[in-house]
Order: C-alpha cells, then structure tokens, then sequence
C-alpha cells in the first residue's frame, strides 16, 4: 500500500465511515442472501462497488478484487435488468400517473 492509500484508509477508519460502510455491506448482502428485494440491495450497494473501483484506480493504482466486484454487479444488474429497466426508459408524457383532479 503506498502512502497515499495508507493515509486515505488512515481517515476512513478514524472518522467511522468504514465501519459504517462494512455495516451496509453486511446488512445488504444478508438481505441477497435470503432472497428479500434482491434488486434494490443490488442498486444499494451499487455506489458502495463504484467507491471501491475508483479507490483501487485512482488511489492504490492497484487494480484489483473490486474489478471482479464489478463485474459481478454489472452481471447481476444484467440478470435482474426487467427490475431497473423502468428507472432508465424514457416517458414521453405524464399518462403514467394517477392524479386525481378537483380533490384535495
């Protein structure tokens, strides 16, 4: 580990945020592994891999496990893609939404 990395971790762990981080990843892979709402830990741990990504890149330069995190997450977003789908497809008009006129 170079001494930007080893200074980066340094903070990370003092200030709790990985310890908050290794929570989320324990709680969301919990909730994968006994099949409740798969798709959305997936998306929620989605920022938690791209963080880890950059930091190998950019940080370490040490290319590493979170390349294989990554790849694992794009298969599975690809496996489960009829779930996040709707969230990229593009709306051309609001008949989608139920509003009711006149009411309050």
């Amino acid at each position: 580990m170079n001494a930007d990395s080893a200074a980066f971790v340094g903070v990370m762990m003092s200030s709790g945020f990985f310890s908050v981080i290794k929570v989320m990843q324990i709680v969301f892979g919990s909730c994968i592994l006994i099949g409740y709402q798969r798709p959305l830990m997936y998306l929620l741990l989605a920022p938690i891999t791209v963080a880890i990504v950059l930091f190998e890149l950019l940080i370490a330069k040490q290319p590493g496990a979170g390349i294989l995190l990554a790849l694992l997450t794009c298969y599975m977003f690809f496996v489960y893609r009829e779930h996040f789908l709707p969230i990229v497809a593009r709306r051309t008009s609001l008949t989608h939404l139920s509003i009711k006129t006149g009411q309050i």
